[in-house]
């Protein structure tokens, strides 16, 4: 469906500026990131920040999916390809859950020692990360049932 031929309303106008604005935000992070990892040579510090840059560039790629979705051409999620994916997507998500079970029980081997404070926050980190590709799948899934039912 091409939305360009339609007129857009006030509504999405304001979303689209809204999400311009987001995406320079995004694009400061970027530079602000840059600029601490010139500063340091903390692995601890320069892996985390090299993480918010790469988040932030992503999220300024998913919105300008989501402004061409408005200007040019809506988002099209052809259901024979959901189906083609749904099994790799399925062992995606028992791969998630090993994982998060590896991180847990990494956290329990660290206990609360504290010259292991600095591993203990990454690894949390790692296991929030994929707490969060977890949900996105099953968000995924919830998204195929609505759309396609089953």
């Amino acid at each position: 469906e091409r939305r360009n031929e339609m007129v857009a309303t006030a509504e999405d106008r304001a979303l689209i500026e809204t999400l311009k604005q987001w995406q320079l935000v995004e694009d400061k992070i970027v530079d602000v990131t840059d600029k601490a990892l010139d500063k340091s040579r903390s692995p601890l510090v320069r892996v985390m920040m090299e993480m918010i840059q790469h988040d932030s560039r992503l999220h300024r790629h998913m919105q300008q999916i989501i402004i061409d979705s408005i200007e040019k051409t809506a988002i099209n999620v052809p259901e024979e390809e959901v189906e083609a994916l749904w099994a790799l997507l399925d062992q995606h998500r028992e791969l998630e859950r090993r994982s998060i079970e590896l991180a847990e029980t990494s956290l329990d081997a660290i206990g609360g020692e504290k010259r292991h404070e600095p591993d203990h926050y990454l690894i949390s980190y790692l296991l929030d990360d994929e707490k969060k590709h977890e949900k996105i799948l099953a968000s995924l899934a919830m998204l195929k049932t609505r759309m396609f039912g089953s």
